[in-house]
C-alpha cells in the first residue's frame, strides 16, 4: 500500500465490487475507455479473485484502488495494463470515478506516489498512456506529472460518432 497526505493506493478487495461495477458500466467512462462492452458483476468478481493467485508479470495488468484516508471511500483506480517486465514498461491509466471527486488534485497524488512505485518496487523505466485530444483534463494531469507526447494514433478508437484519434503520452523519468 502507498500512502500520501489525502489517498492511499491498495490492491482492490471483494468490498470494491459494486463501485467497480458501476464505474466499469457508465457509459461517459467507457467512451474514454478501450471497452464497449458492459461487464458484468460476475466477471468482476472473477476478475478480482484473479488477482489473488495472479502476480502482474503473469497477468500482465493489475489495478490498484485510490481511496480518501479522511472517509475510506474508494474515489478511483489506477491500472497497469501491457506490462513488460523485460522492456521495462507498461501502460497506465487513472480514473477518479464520481464527478464531485474530479478536478481536486487526487489522480495528481496518485501518479505522484505511483511514480517511484513503478520504478523501485516494479523494475519499469517508463509508462505510457493514450489520451483523447478532446480529454483536456488528462492530457493536463499527465503533463503536470512527467509525462511528454510523443506520438499521435490517428482513427485509433471507434466512437459513436465515428473513429477518435489518441494521442501517445510517455512517462521515461520514473
Amino acid at each position: 500500500m502507498l500512502e500520501g497526505s489525502r489517498i492511499k493506493i491498495r490492491l482492490p478487495e471483494p468490498a470494491d465490487v459494486d463501485v467497480l461495477h458501476r464505474w466499469e458500466n457508465d457509459p461517459e467512462i467507457m467512451r474514454a475507455g478501450e471497452s464497449a462492452e458492459p461487464i458484468s458483476r460476475d466477471a468482476l468478481v472473477d476478475f478480482l479473485k484473479a488477482y489473488e493467485t495472479l502476480s502482474l508479470s503473469d497477468a500482465g495488468q493489475q489495478r490498484w484502488m485510490i481511496c480518501d484516508i479522511a472517509n475510506g471511500n474508494v474515489l478511483g483506480t489506477l491500472d497497469l495494463f501491457e506490462y513488460s517486465r523485460r522492456h521495462g514498461r507498461a501502460g497506465i491509466g487513472i480514473l477518479i470515478g464520481e464527478q464531485e471527486s474530479r478536478a481536486k488534485g487526487f489522480a495528481s497524488e496518485a501518479l505522484r506516489l505511483f511514480l517511484p512505485f513503478a520504478s523501485s518496487e516494479l523494475g519499469l523505466l517508463q509508462l505510457w498512456c493514450l489520451i483523447s485530444p478532446s480529454n483536456k483534463a488528462s492530457i493536463r494531469l499527465f503533463e503536470k506529472n512527467g509525462f511528454v507526447k510523443t506520438g499521435e494514433h490517428r482513427q485509433w478508437v471507434q466512437d459513436s460518432g465515428g473513429y477518435d484519434d489518441r494521442w501517445f503520452y510517455q512517462c521515461l523519468e520514473l
